[in-house]
């Protein structure tokens, strides 16, 4: 019986260890597939506006002569937005890297919320218009003056972040309009982002901070991006003592980024 019991214990413990190692492995192969989705996104994101400023400056060495002033302003005006896009996607891949090695320090510091809001419509309302969206920015009176402690440049990646997700995944929306929100809630300010487009499934919710996840599969995928946007939101807003939320605006998504509470 003794030996029974000890054979029953033994199979036990290695079936256990036989899932664990399943479960262990195909993590591991869900976690390399969505890093080579990763490398093939950030290869097409990168191929995209370099092939568009490459043609565009062809275009103006060959046709210096016979371009009108306009297309010719139009073409500068096409490299410069390409060139800025290009900029974003690689301090995206380098701020990840930061953050995913421990090497991103958090410059925590007193700042008034509407002021890096300002900052921030004044830099991204050009990109914002040239994609041919408008933005509407909505501000409660009580929080003009408020000082919280804060780390402005990761609010400030963390606004481009979800304005670029909000312009990519709306672009068929028929109502093309990006609305930033920064209200007071009872003890505590929060930034909303929202726009108008199709929102995430509920069953995707949970899974849009994953790194490397996207909705679309990446063979069938018709919109831009790489799929670290919201993970890496969401690691900034861990670092900073921020809070995210994720909600569908029906039309569109809403994303809330809560300060800590006035009293802190």
């Amino acid at each position: 019986a003794f030996l029974l019991f000890l054979g029953i214990v033994v199979l036990f413990v290695l079936g256990g260890g036989l899932i664990a190692i399943y479960r262990l492995t195909q993590s591991e192969v869900e976690m390399a597939k969505k890093r080579q989705d990763f490398i093939s996104a950030v290869s097409h994101e990168l191929k995209t506006p370099l092939t568009a400023i490459k043609m565009s400056a062809e275009l103006l060495q060959m046709s210096s002569g016979k371009m009108t002033d306009e297309k010719r302003m139009q073409k500068y005006s096409q490299i410069a937005s390409e060139s800025d896009r290009l900029t974003r996607l690689i301090q995206n891949v380098l701020n990840l890297s930061k953050l995913d090695g421990n090497r991103w320090t958090a410059n925590i510091k007193k700042d008034r919320p509407k002021a890096v809001l300002d900052d921030f419509v004044t830099m991204y309302t050009k990109n914002i218009e040239d994609h041919g969206f408008s933005l509407t920015v909505s501000c409660d009176t009580e929080v003009n003056s408020i000082q919280l402690m804060m780390d402005r440049d990761a609010i400030m990646q963390i606004l481009t972040n979800l304005v670029d997700n909000s312009l990519k995944f709306s672009v068929k929306a028929d109502y093309k309009m990006i609305v930033i929100e920064l209200r007071l809630d009872v003890d505590h300010v929060y930034l909303a982002v929202r726009d108008y487009g199709p929102g995430i499934p509920q069953s995707e919710m949970k899974k849009v901070f994953q790194e490397f996840y996207r909705v679309e599969n990446e063979m069938t995928r018709t919109t831009q991006g790489t799929g670290i946007g919201l993970s890496m939101v969401k690691k900034l807003c861990t670092l900073s003592n921020m809070r995210i939320e994720v909600e569908n605006a029906n039309p569109g998504l809403r994303t809330k980024i809560h300060f800590p509470p006035l009293s802190i």
